[in-house]
């Protein structure tokens, strides 16, 4: 069995998903084996896809009930000890990536854990931001690691279930409470193995994660005043920045409305 199973879930990539296959397709540790799950896109990124055909072990191209739902495809076939999951819109950030992936567990001995490691956030405009996971007890509160970052052990998978099919976007989140509830060891890689690319679900859908966050905290650690306090919490910057939005819409109306008036006047 190879060392790492590395995951790519797509739907309609056809922008992106070279870019993750090249990141690849370049590491110098080879001991691993890549899987690609296609949500029967409807555009080329299959064609993209058959370009690179030699590299991919494994392909999967078929209608599926949500990212959750493909996730656990991927895990269901994988043969490696270790997975990881590199989707459409992320990158390894150097062919080294595999290879001190395998050093920092080969330190660790080889756990039966979940490792998590920084990731680079790349906004719209090409500027990165270095993402660093928290304080595994923060999971309490919300979620503190970052999933293109993980790498998961397949018997944590065997003894704490796949991803909940029924979340929409924080799928990682409820897995990882699981984990953290049943003591799972957690282990940090301290440098940057992934750049992952805004614009996914969990940016577009924010506000469904946050809720479903709420919910999830409800049924693992019960349902208290704490949770509702976070919640609102979350929600506020969500309100004043709407808010803001509509006082700017509103002023540049205003200063239309004014220089049409005038014009005329």
């Amino acid at each position: 069995m190879p060392l790492f199973t590395l995951v790519t879930i797509c739907l309609n990539a056809e922008g992106t998903i070279a870019r993750t296959i090249l990141s690849v397709r370049k590491q110098i540790f080879r001991d691993f084996e890549y899987i690609i799950i296609d949500g029967l896109s409807h555009d080329n990124t299959l064609t993209e896809i058959q370009k690179y055909e030699d590299y991919v072990d494994y392909l999967i191209v078929e209608e599926d009930r949500g990212i959750s739902d493909a996730f656990n495809k991927g895990i269901r076939v994988a043969s490696g000890d270790y997975i990881l999951f590199v989707n459409a819109d992320d990158e390894l950030v150097s062919e080294r990536t595999l290879l001190d992936l395998k050093s920092n567990i080969e330190c660790n001995g080889f756990p039966e854990a979940i490792f998590h490691s920084w990731v680079s956030q790349i906004d719209r405009v090409g500027r990165s931001l270095i993402n660093k996971p928290g304080p595994e007890n923060g999971l309490r509160w919300g979620m503190v690691f970052n999933h293109p970052g993980m790498l998961v052990h397949r018997e944590v998978y065997s003894k704490y279930g796949l991803y909940d099919i029924s979340i929409k976007v924080c799928m990682d989140y409820e897995f990882l409470v699981r984990c953290y509830l049943g003591k799972i060891d957690f282990f940090e890689i301290p440098q940057v193995t992934v750049n992952y690319y805004a614009g996914g679900v969990s940016d577009k859908d924010f506000h469904i994660g946050y809720f479903e966050a709420f919910k999830i905290q409800n049924r693992q650690f019960g349902n208290n005043a704490l949770n509702w306090l976070n919640y609102i919490k979350s929600l506020v910057p969500l309100y004043l920045a709407r808010r803001s939005v509509f006082r700017s819409i509103i002023s540049h109306i205003k200063d239309f409305v004014y220089k049409v008036n005038k014009s005329n006047s």
